[in-house]
């Protein structure tokens, strides 16, 4: 074993032997200044552990409830969605059955031109003259203008329909982002809770982490202090329970003591 390896079991031994055995040392004057700091920083660490535990706690129900939120979203307007793609779907048809008039419209108008020209070419031959032929070109276009005041109201009424169903899709829309709005106001207050909760978890964790880094300063120099006076009748009463560990830190201390006169130190 090597002297730079024993020298570091050396100081865990001493941190590990003032951990256990310091709070046995309260009627000890030499180490008494480290008891009691140990005893101030040891209250002051379980109070921080529990606080840390009261906050998981806390961060793990702000993360539910956030979670449980985000879900509600897509629940708490499932219906409501469901009846706006209806309504979308509709005035899709709607439109295009539109533009199916619309062609019928153009195809009628342009006979109807048609019609329109051939009369006046008739009337013209004829010097006026209302013949048969002209006569049936008439009532032709009549049939035609007949038809084509269907059509204008066939999409007159086709227009309607799209103009309330609009209406009913931007009322369902309204509707489904006022839920949603809510609903994610409702996350969005457990994030923010979920960064404070954060934030003081780290600020206490840091606090922990120093009061951890005292402790073990401290116990490593009880743990000196309970090495060099092994033999002393108090000291061994105070840490008999240990006192196995004890005896092992001893042998330790012992080689490392013949390592340095070996090499000289």
């Amino acid at each position: 074993m090597s002297a730079a390896f024993e020298a570091h079991l050396m100081r865990d031994a001493e941190v590990i032997i003032g951990e256990l055995a310091w709070d046995n040392l309260e009627s000890v004057e030499d180490v008494s200044t480290e008891y009691w700091k140990l005893r101030k920083l040891t209250k002051k660490h379980d109070e921080l552990e529990e606080k840390i535990e009261s906050l998981e706690i806390q961060l793990d129900d702000s993360q539910e409830a956030r979670a449980r939120a985000l879900e509600d979203v897509a629940e708490a307007t499932k219906d409501k969605v469901e009846a706006r793609d209806k309504v979308a779907d509709s005035i899709d048809r709607l439109h295009q059955e539109r533009e199916d008039i619309q062609k019928d419209g153009r195809s009628v108008k342009r006979a109807h031109s048609g019609l329109k020209t051939k009369l006046e070419f008739l009337l013209e031959e004829s010097d006026g003259e209302m013949t048969p032929e002209a006569s049936a070109t008439q009532q032709e276009l009549k049939l035609k203008r007949i038809q084509f005041e269907k059509i204008k109201d066939r999409r007159n009424v086709i227009d309607g329909r799209i103009t309330e169903l609009q209406k009913d899709l931007h009322a369902l829309n309204e509707e489904i982002e006022k839920e949603n709005k809510i609903i994610r106001e409702r996350a969005e207050g457990q994030f923010g809770k979920i960064g404070k909760i954060n934030k003081e978890l780290t600020s206490l964790s840091n606090l922990l982490g120093a009061i951890d880094t005292e402790r073990t300063e401290l116990c490593s120099e009880v743990g000196k202090f309970i090495i060099q006076n092994a033999k002393d009748p108090q000291i061994r009463e105070a840490v008999k329970s240990h006192r196995g560990l004890l005896s092992l830190i001893e042998e330790v201390r012992a080689s490392t003591f013949r390592h340095r006169k070996v090499i000289g130190h």
